[in-house]
This record gives structure tokens, C-alpha cells and sequence, in this order.
């Protein structure tokens, strides 16, 4: 997923980094259960890509683009639906190790 954010271009990737900026601005993990979550976990995958936009021209772009927090969402639900047939698929593979004699 692409934002254009104050002529910047930035290239959402769901990741680790994400989610220990979300954790400590928030100081609990990621449910997204409220809609200040949600916000706060798309500023968290903003900024760990352009460490220079600050929550409050973030919040006032999102204010301007209410549609992109949507986005964010079925992007996130999309990425989550995508590893867990991985992880199935994972799970499936046969864990018997192999001899290296």
C-alpha cells in the first residue's frame, strides 16, 4: 500500500518495527479493537518509513483523507489473511528432520 503524505510517497510494509513504535506510543500490543488504535498503528507504519511526519500533520492529512484509514485497514486484513495460509501451509510440511549422517 501506497500514502502520499505532504508530497512523500511512503510504502506501507506490515512489520515488527511497526508494532514496537505502536507499542511504545501506546504502551500495550496492537488489537485493533478502537478506531485510535487503528490511527495510531497507521502512524506507526508511516513513521518507521519518514521519521519526519509528526502525529499532528499525520492526523491532519488523515483528517483530509478519511478514506486512506479504510484503506490501511483492508490492507492490514489483507496482509493477515495472507500469512495465515502461510503459516498453514507451513504447518502442513513435514517436520521430521532430516539425517544429516
Amino acid at each position: 500500500m501506497k500514502v502520499d503524505i505532504n508530497n512523500n510517497t511512503i510504502d506501507i510494509k506490515f512489520s515488527f518495527r511497526a508494532d514496537i513504535i505502536f507499542e511504545n506510543i501506546t504502551n500495550k500490543t496492537f488489537e485493533g479493537k478502537k478506531e485510535t488504535d487503528w490511527i495510531t498503528y497507521f502512524y506507526s507504519n508511516v513513521v518507521c518509513k519518514d521519521n519526519s511526519i509528526s502525529f499532528d500533520s499525520f492526523i491532519d492529512w488523515l483528517d483530509d483523507n478519511p478514506n486512506e484509514l479504510m484503506n490501511f485497514i483492508n490492507a492490514y486484513m489483507e496482509h493477515n489473511k495472507n500469512m495465515s495460509v502461510l503459516t498453514r501451509k507451513a504447518d502442513e510440511v513435514d517436520k521430521t528432520p532430516i539425517n544429516q549422517d
